[in-house]
């Protein structure tokens, strides 16, 4: 059972040590991001980016610029953002595989958890592997 707990929770990790990947392309905001494709960002790279145009109704998705969100007085946000460039264009800066997806930044927490979550249903049943 150590053994299993050791293995999932080195199998959860494995994702922290390679470059994310975000969704590439542009898209209209009311249309799912099934069909844009995705780009690895390099080693580099920890953040996915969103502009948003309000008045063309599209949203531009790529790799974000740096290693973390970083707000326009050069501190780094933890969890993400989007705050509106003008009235009509919003910016987003995210953390995580995929997470320019949606215009919630903390929406990829559930990715985090679930391997806990799994681990503590596994000791609560105590299986004999």
């Amino acid at each position: 059972m150590h053994f299993l707990k050791s293995l999932l929770i080195a199998s959860s990790c494995i994702p922290l040590f390679f470059a994310i990947q975000c969704y590439n392309g542009n898209q209209g905001l009311y249309v799912t991001t099934t069909n844009i494709p995705t780009v690895d960002c390099g080693a580099t790279i920890n953040t996915c980016a969103k502009s948003v145009d309000l008045v063309g109704q599209m949203a531009y998705r790529t790799c974000g610029s740096a290693y973390s969100c970083t707000f326009a007085n050069g501190t780094a946000s933890p969890r993400g953002y989007c705050y509106n460039v003008s009235t009509s264009q919003t910016l987003c800066c995210c953390y995580g595989n995929l997470c320019n997806a949606t215009t919630r930044p903390a929406f990829n927490i559930f990715y985090l958890v679930m391997p806990l979550l799994i681990l503590l249903a596994l000791q609560s049943r105590k299986f004999v592997f």
